[in-house]
């Protein structure tokens, strides 16, 4: 027997049976909060529903079609699934649930918990385990759904059960791609998801549901890296869980705080960019005649690559972008660095970078250095690389957003009073290079600013052999 909370008694409502079930159980019996509760009646579920969206002031909507319709009811930030009994009778529609765990009921008005596939044991046990072989068959994105549990919960799955997602994982393509994707979100929500991906991997499934990675383990790098391109991605992605546990270990004195706010691009979507970001190597694998590998232009052809990949998974058009440009720009950094080696590197190449990165520096610059990182070798050039993305993290969130924060020195009215200048793409260059300025720390007040604005009109007049005063060319 159970003693259920208030929340879950409904009595005087609807028909004479009426059961809590799945997750909604098993979240009980591991006192863990349940916002989500699932009802199965034995009488008509929309009777059921509407009586009880009246008697809790919610509302109500109808999820799905014909026999497999959920009647949803919305209170607050709680939701109650309502839904019909499967079959004859609640053990019959237990057994076709998908894992032991989440096959569990209650009656509602008695309490008593109905077992018929042992999933208080496995409870206990800390297993996952699959009610039969078929319930991957009936819904291949349970696929998926053993690993997020397992994760979730930091359960372990069942060797048969394992071994049946092997033989099963090519179903996984059946399932409509935001499905999937809701699934894997969840697993990388989870702050030490890297064990997950690996038993993913080992069994088939993560090759299944993004086919490309299938050629990254057989596809070798040599020189500065360790590893093959599939593995060094894995430890990549390490490093980042590391330093997203431990944000105080690599962000500037501070600014220890969470790196993301709520309207922000969340970690799970950086973890999955970090997963796919060398997608496009094999196919930009080059050896030169001394033998040397080069991977020319694969951050563009990674990219490219996952745009595929994110639409397939029905991701939003926010995320989407935000995982294109952080693979698509995550060689930046590293040129950056270069420039910097051969004291190249000026405050405006830094102004530069970040404002064409914007809100998501910090983000590639994390990115950035898990993927060095995970490189595997352990030399001195990768542990300045980590120092100079520290210190660009630094120049960033210390001195380039209090700046940018501030109003610029001139607006375009300033200068064309003061230079006579006309409307043309003249004034919007000179704003904004007089704008780099500010942002870099060169200039600090209007005056400067007008100089450096008078010095840029000389210029443009000695390029064009005209005065931008009557043409209003660059």
């Amino acid at each position: 027997m159970l003693t259920l909370p208030s929340e879950f008694r409904f009595p005087g409502i609807g028909p004479r049976t009426t059961f809590i079930v799945g997750g909604s159980v098993r979240d009980l019996l591991l006192g863990r909060p349940a916002l989500d509760t699932d009802i199965a009646v034995t009488g008509d579920p929309q009777v059921f529903a509407r009586q009880l969206a009246r008697r809790l002031s919610g509302s109500r909507v109808e999820i799905g079609k014909s026999a497999l319709t959920i009647h949803r009811v919305v209170v607050g930030s709680r939701i109650f699934d309502v839904s019909a009994i499967h079959g004859d009778g609640i053990e019959e529609d237990l057994h076709r649930r998908d894992f032991t765990v989440n096959a569990l009921a209650v009656d509602a008005a008695t309490g008593e918990i109905i077992d018929c596939t042992g999933g208080r044991r496995d409870l206990q046990a800390g297993i996952i385990r699959m009610v039969s072989p078929a319930v991957f068959a009936a819904d291949p994105v349970r696929l998926i759904r053993a690993y997020r549990m397992a994760a979730g919960l930091q359960f372990e799955i069942d060797p048969a059960t394992r071994q049946a997602i092997t033989g099963n994982a090519r179903l996984v393509r059946r399932s409509a791609g935001e499905r999937t994707w809701s699934e894997l979100h969840k697993i990388l929500s989870v702050p030490a998801s890297l064990k997950t991906l690996e038993q993913m991997q080992a069994d088939g499934l993560l090759p299944a549901i993004f086919p490309e990675l299938a050629p990254l383990p057989h596809c070798f790098q040599g020189g500065h890296h360790r590893w093959d391109v599939f593995t060094h991605s894995l430890q990549a992605y390490r490093h980042l869980e590391s330093m997203l546990s431990d944000t105080a270990a690599w962000l500037p004195e501070g600014f220890a705080s969470p790196l993301w706010g709520p309207d922000d691009i969340p970690a799970p979507i950086l973890k999955l960019a970090i997963l796919l970001h060398d997608v496009g190597k094999p196919q930009s694998r080059q050896e030169d005649e001394s033998g040397n590998v080069h991977f020319y232009g694969h951050g563009k052809k990674s990219a490219d690559i996952v745009a595929g990949t994110t639409s397939r998974l029905k991701m939003s058009k926010r995320d989407s972008g935000y995982i294109d440009f952080i693979i698509r720009s995550h060689i930046r950094p590293l040129h950056l660095f270069i420039a910097h080696g051969n004291g190249r590197l000026t405050g405006r190449g830094k102004t530069r970078f970040f404002t064409r990165c914007g809100p998501q520096t910090p983000d590639l610059l994390l990115h950035c250095m898990a993927d060095i990182l995970g490189k595997g070798t352990g030399d001195d050039r990768n542990r300045r690389f980590v120092d100079f993305a520290r210190q660009l993290l630094q120049a960033y969130l210390a001195e380039y957003l209090p700046r940018r924060s501030r109003r610029p020195l001139l607006n375009g009215r300033d200068l064309m009073e003061a230079f006579g200048l006309p409307p043309s793409p003249l004034l919007g260059r000179l704003l904004r290079q007089v704008e780099e300025a500010r942002l870099a720390g060169d200039i600090r007040t209007r005056a400067q600013a007008l100089k450096l604005a008078e010095n840029l009109v000389e210029m443009a007049r000695q390029k064009t052999g005209q005065d931008p005063q009557i043409s209003g060319s660059e």
